[in-house]
This record gives structure tokens, sequence and C-alpha cells, in this order.
């Protein structure tokens, strides 16, 4: 993927400098959110591109910290019981068009209407375990046309909790594209596979950067599901003692 990384040039060096001192100043803003975060509770992210498992090992992992007695909380993005969800599902089911621009934003706002909540939880100790989270936004809607550059400082100034983990589940883009057609379900870009090519080109780009995260962890999505589940569970486990 070749997502636009241009940023434009400052029309003087003050103005440079004004950003730039900006720019830190929410950087150490999210890092120290990001430091409460994990010393409150524990947020674990999985993503990857379509049919990567992440939903399946999500289920699993709360299924386990359950059994643990450890006190879990499940969110899946898009939440298309949402009002933005089901707006973004219409436009997955080809039912309506919308433009790359709008698609973020409802994509963003899905998961902002839950940012108080989950904080609360995070603050009372709880995991919070997402299937999908900004990082997903970021990937699509920059293989759709927009910047990436511009998704990930939007991305930013919305102050989300940060994740202490994020689960990369990585698979080649051929094993998404069969493993979805014997599922039998695809939508509007699930059966491109140039688009997911850019989607995870994106997500390299986000997993090398150690983008908005505790860390980054890469684990192959090609794997047996059950030695998948049990290195996610062992990171997390080792998290919590």
């Amino acid at each position: 993927m070749n997502p636009s990384c241009g940023v434009e040039s400052p029309t003087s060096l003050a103005g440079l400098d004004d950003r730039s001192n900006m720019e830190n100043m929410r950087e150490n803003l999210i890092k120290s959110e990001c430091q409460i975060c994990i010393m409150a509770g524990a947020f674990i992210c999985l993503e990857g591109i379509d049919g990567a498992g992440k939903g399946t090992q999500a289920a699993m992992l709360v299924d386990k910290l359950r059994s643990e007695n450890i006190a879990c909380e499940l969110y899946h993005y898009p939440d298309y019981s949402s009002v933005y969800g089901k707006r973004i599902k219409e436009f997955l089911d080809k039912k309506i068009n919308i433009n790359v621009e709008e698609l973020a934003l409802l994509y963003m706002v899905d998961m902002v209407k839950d940012k108080e909540e989950v904080i609360r939880k995070l603050d009372e100790g709880k995991v919070i375990v997402v299937d999908r989270y900004i990082y997903s936004t970021i990937a699509y809607q920059s293989a759709g046309g927009m910047s990436y550059v511009r998704l990930t400082e939007m991305e930013k100034m919305l102050e989300m909790p940060v994740p202490s983990v994020v689960f990369y589940l990585d698979i080649p883009v051929k094993i998404s594209l069969e493993r979805k057609s014997k599922l039998g379900r695809s939508d509007r870009f699930e059966t491109a596979g140039a688009y997911l090519d850019r989607v995870s080109e994106a997500y390299k780009m986000l997993f090398d950067g150690a983008f908005f995260a505790g860390r980054w962890e890469r684990i192959d999505g090609a794997q047996d599901i059950n030695r998948i589940g049990e290195s996610i569970y062992g990171t997390v486990a080792r998290m919590l003692r």
C-alpha cells in the first residue's frame, strides 16, 4: 500500500515550532492516559484484516478470563446495534453509498460513544477486550483513499483510551479471502484482494510504528486457533500478575 504520508510544508519556522510544541504536549497527554489505563485495569485490543480471527480470539480470551474469575468486558467495532453502526452496515451491505470521510467519522464516533464507559470500567480495575479499534479505521479508510497521516492525527485528537497491548493477527490476503469464502460472508470490500493488500500494508505501518498503544505483538494468524489463544492468554496473564 502507498497511502499518502505527505505533510504540508510550514509557512515559517515559528509555525513549525508551535505545531511541534503542541504535538509534544498532546503526545505527553496520550502517554499519561496510557499509563493510567494500564495501572487501573488492562485494555486489550485484537486487530487484523478480515478473516484473521479477531472475533474468535476475543471471545476465547474473555471466556478464559471469566473462568479465572477476572472481571472483563468485550466490545466489538463497528457496533451494529448503534445508530452509527447500523449506517455502516447499510454501506457495507451495498444498500447506501457513503464517501470515505463520512465513513471514517462514523467509525470514529461509534467508538467515541463508549469512551467514558470504557474509562470508567478500566478505573474499576476491569479488563477490557476489543475486537477492532481505532487501528481498523486508519487501515481501512487509508486503503479507501484518505491520508494515512491525517487519519492518525484525527484519531489522536479524539483522546481515546490507549490499549495496554494490541495483538495484531497477521494473515496473508489469500487466506483472508479463502476463509471469508468458506463462511459464505462478504461485504463490499471483503472480496477485493487489492483493497485488502492496501489494508494489510497500513496495518504493518501501524505495527512498525507501535502506534497508540503500550505495545504491539504480531501473531501468525494462520496458526491453529487454540495455539493462538494460548499465546494471547499467556501474554495477558503475565500483564495481570
